[in-house]
């Protein structure tokens, strides 16, 4: 698969994470490989998601509003017997 793995000791990193660090980041950067922005990906996901949210509540107020101003059905109205599944017989 071509995967290159880098080692870093535990001790290591809990004694001074940045210049354990410093071995995988020359490592990525001899490989070409940038790193993210994460903050920036994660206020984009936040934006997208309470957009999403917004679109969401709109959208059920638009259905909430033509249900009450919407006539009721058939079945709205039919007596509360029937309504409850009771079948009149004729």
């Amino acid at each position: 698969m071509g995967w290159v793995f880098t080692h870093i000791r535990g001790t290591e990193f809990l004694r001074n994470p940045e210049r354990a660090m410093k071995s995988v980041l020359e490592k990525l950067q001899s490989l070409e490989i940038s790193p993210v922005d994460t903050k920036k990906d994660a206020s984009k996901r936040a934006q997208a998601r309470a957009d999403l949210i917004e679109r969401v509540i709109g959208r059920a107020e638009e259905l909430r509003q033509s249900w009450t101003s919407a006539e009721p059905t058939a079945a709205r109205r039919q007596p509360a017997s029937r309504a409850a599944g009771q079948v009149a017989l004729t």
